[in-house]
């Protein structure tokens, strides 16, 4: 007795009887020569063989081509988005391999060359994915989104450039009107005697814009203007506004009215007259002006009348009498504004 079991030497057919590992696997029992492959979904595996009844004398093992393979069932499966199909055959790492795999394998590639991440990712992988047999349409909807996208970059952006080249033209356009629209107003509005003016503006308070405006339309900067009314020189002086000036002048040496003549002594008799007419009517150009062509008598007249002033201070000029001296006080206000600005002014663009 052995091990709690009866040991007969022929004993296939008796109870209890033992048979040795190598015997099964002669007489072609398929218990016990591999182990049981693992429930894994990603392993091929094989039908196992019907246990068939043991024969009273053994059989060799019949050959393993002559056994009957059947088709491994395809296994797919999906992780998010991707879907993963089982390889046709198991993967089997490199180190695994047997020497005739390793014989089979495929030439190793040129390091130089450098392979693109799908393939290196497809030759490494054992699972498919099922996204990469699609790829191809996908990267022709890609390529022709790009080239709509490029094309639209490409029209955007030239009419972009046309806007910009329009709106530089029109912009051109109109600086060019400017300046030339300033061009003409410097060349109706000269400024000869500029020096002289402005020492002679400076020592009677007056702006020496306001001065121009008046020898502008007194005589256009021209000494020897004279008027059908006997009014002389650059600032049109009347024989005896001028005559009253000297004496208020106090000068000590003889008077002539031929004087007048002479740029100076008119220009320094007329800003003296300016300034004290000036200081008679408050410092108001429209009636400074206006009292300088008709006479400060005519002014006076028209402050203490409530049909052209309400407070028999000031004159606007729509409420002035229609005639010469409202003409004349209009050209002046007009030229007083462009000398201030051409010549007095920083104009900021």
């Amino acid at each position: 007795m052995r091990a709690g079991f009866y040991y007969h030497q022929n004993g296939d057919d008796t109870r209890g009887g033992v048979q040795r590992r190598t015997a099964r696997y002669e007489q072609g029992d398929p218990r016990g020569q591999y182990p049981r492959p693992r429930d894994n979904q990603f392993a091929q595996q094989r039908p196992r063989a019907p246990v068939r009844p043991q024969a009273a004398s053994p059989s060799p093992p019949q050959p393993r081509e002559q056994q009957q393979e059947q088709e491994p069932r395809r296994i797919t499966f999906r992780d998010g988005d991707a879907q993963y199909e089982q390889p046709h055959t198991p993967y089997v790492p490199g180190y695994m391999r047997s020497a005739g795999r390793q014989s089979a394998q495929q030439e190793p590639q040129d390091f130089e060359t450098p392979m693109r991440q799908a393939d290196y990712v497809r030759q490494q992988n054992p699972y498919t994915l099922m996204s990469e047999k699609t790829s191809e349409p996908r990267t022709r909807v890609k390529q022709r989104t790009l080239i709509v996208l490029t094309v639209i970059a490409a029209v955007v952006l030239a009419g972009v450039s046309i806007t910009q080249m329009l709106f530089s033209t029109q912009t051109q356009a109109v600086l060019a009107q400017r300046a030339a629209a300033e061009d003409a107003i410097v060349e109706k509005h000269p400024f000869s005697y500029r020096e002289l003016i402005e020492t002679e503006a400076v020592k009677n308070n007056l702006n020496p814009a306001f001065v121009a405006a008046i020898i502008l339309n007194e005589s256009s900067f021209n000494p020897d203007a004279e008027s059908y009314r006997g009014a002389r020189g650059l600032m049109q002086m009347m024989e005896d506004t001028a005559s009253w000036v000297y004496n208020q002048i106090g000068y000590g040496t003889a008077y002539s009215f031929d004087l007048m003549y002479d740029a100076e002594t008119n220009v320094e008799y007329g800003c003296w007259y300016l300034a004290y007419l000036t200081d008679k009517f408050g410092g108001d150009p429209i009636l400074v002006a206006a009292a300088f062509h008709s006479g400060q008598t005519n002014v006076f007249n028209w402050l203490n009348n409530s049909e052209y002033s309400s407070d028999q201070k000031t004159i606007t000029l729509d409420k002035m009498p229609d005639g010469n001296t409202k003409a004349y006080v209009q050209k002046v206000l007009n030229a007083f504004a462009a000398y201030r600005r051409i010549y007095y002014e920083e104009v900021t663009a």
